[in-house]
């Protein structure tokens, strides 16, 4: 890949995962314009999702994760404990969801592709 090609990936391209960068190597340019729009969409930001955790637990339900929302909205936080345990948790959480997203993307552009 060159430079020029590096440059047009994601700005937080060296966070996923190296199947998908394997993946966005082997598009087209084309292909990787519409991959990086989309991720740019679809991804999550870490900061934005822990500030959430800490003022407003609504992450579970940005990150897919509505049952686990679900469940912590009727115990309080696990009885408050939660509360806590989820500042740290979520930039796991976060980087899962942006690699399901990313994963996905790829899926639909090489179904598109045919």
């Amino acid at each position: 890949m060159t430079n020029e090609e590096l440059a047009s990936l994601p700005a937080d391209f060296s966070k996923l995962s190296p199947t998908v960068a394997m993946a966005i190597g082997n598009m087209s340019a084309g292909q990787r314009d519409v991959f990086d729009h989309e991720y740019r969409r679809a991804k999550r930001s870490t900061v934005v999702m822990v500030l959430l955790a800490v003022l407003f637990p609504i992450q579970f339900f940005l990150l897919d994760k509505t049952g686990l929302g679900v469940i912590y909205w009727l115990t309080f936080g696990f009885l408050g404990i939660g509360w806590v345990v989820f500042w740290f948790v979520t930039p796991s959480m976060v980087k899962e969801y942006n690699e399901q997203k990313a994963n996905e993307i790829i899926r639909n552009i090489r179904y598109a592709a045919g």
